[in-house]
């Protein structure tokens, strides 16, 4: 049994020639830089602590689509070949459909988009949500998390807890990345149990007050 480093490059080694092939050319190395970021760093949901409430357009998109919003007990996604392959597909296939598009100031509509159409960051986050879970992977590993980006703005992505850590599908970005290799300060992790409410507080909470707000516009308020 191959341990730590070798361990998931010999399991990218073994994607790249059973199941990223139909991927773009460098999905090996993009893989190989995020995974090896997120194994030197904790699990996000390992740094959940207090409540805090969630984004205001969360709320009324649980409000209509409770099924979407509880989640269940939090599960892990094993990382293999075929895995890896799914989840490089549906990363690709989103963002491929859907063309970003800003609310006007002042609004946090959550959707999942179907076929082609425009959303914001949430609307991202939530779409591949719903994608990953119908190519097989367990609700319980797929969470929405809140951030501050390096402009100042606040962003949702989705983070995918797996046994070589967390990543990120974050539309900001047009591959995979590591949670730790993004320089965003990390404000809130959607619910770990299957309560709609309270969210959770990570480690840059006290950046934003009771709730983290998430619109296209998405000046933090200080």
């Amino acid at each position: 049994m191959l341990d730590g480093t070798r361990s998931w490059l010999a399991l990218l080694a073994l994607a790249a020639g059973l199941g990223l092939a139909a991927a773009p050319a460098a999905a090996g190395t993009y893989w190989q830089a995020a995974l090896g970021s997120a194994a030197e760093a904790p699990l996000m949901r390992e740094l959940a602590g207090g409540a805090i409430r969630g984004p205001a357009g969360w709320e009324l998109w649980c409000a209509g689509h409770p099924e979407e919003c509880q989640r269940g007990s939090p599960a892990i996604v094993t990382l293999t070949p075929e895995t890896i392959a799914r989840m490089d597909r549906v990363f690709h296939d989103v963002h491929a459909r859907i063309t970003p598009e800003e609310e006007p100031p002042g609004q946090d509509v959550w959707r999942i988009v179907e076929g082609h159409g425009y959303g914001d960051c949430e609307d991202y986050a939530l779409t591949w949500r719903e994608e990953l879970v119908l190519a097989g992977l367990p609700r319980g590993a797929l969470d929405i998390a809140v951030a501050e980006t390096e402009q100042g703005e606040i962003h949702a992505v989705l983070a995918i807890h797996t046994d070589r850590g967390t990543i990120v599908f974050d539309n900001r970005h047009k591959t995979p990345k590591s949670w730790a290799s993004l320089p965003y300060a990390w404000l809130a992790l959607e619910p770990i149990t299957a309560s709609l409410t309270p969210w959770q507080t990570l480690p840059d909470h006290h950046r934003i007050g009771t709730t983290p707000t998430v619109t296209a516009e998405g000046q933090l308020r200080r």
